[in-house]
């Protein structure tokens, strides 16, 4: 397989993009979830002989994404479940925002995983590629201004071969300024 630096590019741009859209969704979830709790639920049939019922959910709740799977003997909603209700600010302490959690447990008819995980770290994680693609591209433009080449950032003061002398990739001629006004 040949290595291809402008594919690469594409593909991290991709990445940064859709990362920045998650991101963004985790900020709008982070500030829904300081005012009140969404919770997302989806019911499963599990067994042969009696029926119960699995719920897997996602709840964002004061500032953390709290993620569990409950047995339950009996069902009264849809197979897909959203609710939201509104808490107050004194509700969601410091403690859902910073803390993780999780537990396990084999109890008929109770929680069978619950792991939660403050908001801040994912929206962090998320937020490091489109940081990266931005600086990236930040560089590029001075470099593109100052008139150095843009793959290496040598300085091509003087330069009328139209190559890089320190890593020989081709620079694009620009149109000078006498040419421009004549």
């Amino acid at each position: 397989m040949v290595y291809n630096p402008a594919m690469r590019r594409r593909l991290f741009n991709i990445l940064a993009a859709l990362s920045l859209v998650v991101c963004v969704g985790l900020l709008v979830m982070a500030v829904r979830s300081a005012m009140g709790t969404d919770k997302f639920a989806r019911w499963r049939a599990r067994g042969v002989t009696s029926i119960v019922f699995e719920m897997d959910s996602v709840e964002f709740r004061g500032g953390s994404v709290s993620c569990f799977r409950q047995r339950l003997p009996d069902r009264d909603h849809g197979s897909w479940q959203w609710t939201h209700w509104r808490s107050s600010f004194a509700e969601n302490t410091w403690q859902t925002w910073l803390s993780f959690g999780m537990q396990r447990s084999s109890r008929p008819y109770s929680m069978l995983l619950f792991v939660r995980i403050p908001l801040w770290l994912p929206i962090t994680l998320t937020a490091i590629p489109p940081t990266m693609m931005l600086t990236r591209l930040r560089r590029r433009r001075k470099r593109r201004k100052v008139g150095h080449c843009l793959a290496c950032g040598y300085n091509l003061t003087g330069n009328v071969s139209g190559i890089c002398p320190e890593c020989g990739t081709a620079i694009p001629v620009r149109p000078s300024a006498e040419g421009a006004t004549a």
